[in-house]
């Protein structure tokens, strides 16, 4: 394997699978003897990794898996905010080819909960469920943004799921939290779909928050305040 798409596809799916913990180093020796591949090929497809977000590079320290800190976060789910607001108050008017892909998009999310809700094609089909709902807007301009945030979402994703079976968390409690967005968007309400997805987002966030390195709460209710997104 001496390609930097293949080497960072590789890399990409065991980052995304949390077979690194964050902030573990990434060395381009190790990497090089072990996919039997050039340091200059590990060299580009780590590149690749950084601009989406999973892999933070410094000088002196080389290539690390990304840990997110609270600003990560807030800015993430406030861009992610932004686009689903969009997609869900676009929903009444949105074609009816795009409503069946939100919900083809929930039936892949609930089968992927219930079959492993700690896996990365859960986590998949978690991102692609609010991608589809993105995609209601009709706007390729919507679309490319989320599909630039898509990578590092999905990465947030799989921390909230393995969190989620840590705190015995249903898989049935997961689907129901997206059913709620669903309903509402085929229903073509615009408000009740707006109001399930900040709902969600307020609380998927605040639960990431959470997670990540504590920051002092003056602090957090200071970002919160200018984005938008709740923080406990």
């Amino acid at each position: 394997m001496d390609t930097p798409g293949q080497l960072a596809t590789a890399l990409r799916e065991e980052i995304l699978a949390l077979k690194y913990a964050p902030d573990e180093p990434l060395r381009e020796i190790a990497l090089a003897e072990r996919f039997a591949a050039s340091r200059r090929s590990v060299r580009e497809a780590l590149a690749r990794l950084a601009s989406e977000g999973i892999v933070s590079r410094e000088i002196n320290r080389g290539a690390r898996v990304r840990r997110l800190d609270t600003a990560d976060v807030v800015d993430l789910y406030r861009v992610r905010r932004l686009l689903e607001i969009e997609g869900a108050s676009a929903c009444a008017s949105a074609s009816e080819e795009a409503l069946e892909e939100v919900q083809a998009a929930f039936d892949r999310l609930a089968q992927t909960a219930r079959a492993d809700q700690d896996s990365l094609s859960h986590a998949v089909a978690d991102t692609a469920f609010h991608a589809s709902v993105i995609a209601l807007a009709a706007s390729p301009r919507l679309d490319q943004i989320s599909d630039q945030i898509l990578v590092e979402m999905t990465y947030a994703i799989r921390l909230l799921h393995r969190d989620e079976v840590e705190g015995a968390i249903s898989a049935a409690q997961v689907v129901r939290d997206h059913a709620r967005i669903l309903e509402s968007v085929r229903a073509r309400a615009p408000e009740a779909a707006v109001v399930a997805v900040e709902e969600h987002i307020f609380e998927n966030s605040a639960r990431l928050l959470r997670l990540v390195e504590p920051v002092p709460q003056e602090s957090r209710s200071v970002v919160s305040a200018r984005t938008g997104v709740r923080a406990v």
